[in-house]
């Protein structure tokens, strides 16, 4: 269930092969179809349409996109320029959920950083990308919700990634808002 809906892809385009397409069994073109009909669903979702497990359709879909089956299209930039070339995932366990949702939502949509987010199963019941310039403002940002929460943010886990940023992985309203402003950054470059 996406709280906030932002694609990008990093795989490059393969060819597809005929063949490839005529062995796929029904419940892989279950797959497809559902995917077709609403490529943002969710792994629960896509699950109780095409019959498959939740892991089952993460390897599929991993299988689709290597293969070149299912291919992502997005503009090409200099993630550089744009400023955000610091990014990260961040877990959050938050107790009372349903009863924050919109706060969340509301802070999603209030600032740029804040890409494709979802809710999860498991240890955390939130997943979401950040995007920032520097490491500071990872933090302030963390700070934020954990003061939007209040006493309802239990805990949280950050994967960290100090790579350049690729070209494909920003999501296009964070484009649009720093190419707008016309952000210049002046941090120094992760390799």
């Amino acid at each position: 269930d996406f709280l906030k809906k932002e694609s990008y892809t990093t795989k490059e385009k393969k060819e597809i092969k005929r063949t490839q397409i005529d062995n796929l069994n029904e419940q892989e073109k279950k797959l497809l179809q559902a995917l077709f009909e609403n490529p943002t669903d969710s792994l629960l979702s896509l699950s109780k349409k095409s019959q498959l497990s939740m892991e089952t359709i993460r390897h599929k879909i991993r299988k689709f996109q290597e293969s070149g089956l299912i291919m992502g299209f997005s503009a090409k930039h200099d993630a550089i320029k744009v400023g955000y070339n610091f990014w990260c995932v961040l877990l959050l366990r938050v107790n009372n959920l349903d009863k924050h949702l919109a706060k969340i939502k509301t802070l999603l949509y209030s600032d740029a950083c804040y890409g494709r987010t979802r809710r999860t199963f498991g240890t955390w019941n939130i997943e979401m990308s950040l995007f920032t310039p520097t490491y500071l403002d990872l933090q302030h940002h963390i700070a934020l919700l954990e003061q939007t929460l209040g006493d309802d943010y239990e805990s949280s886990e950050i994967q960290i990634y100090t790579t350049r940023l690729m070209n494909t992985r920003i999501p296009p309203v964070v484009l649009s808002t720093s190419l707008s402003g016309a952000k210049q950054n002046t941090q120094t470059k992760h390799r």
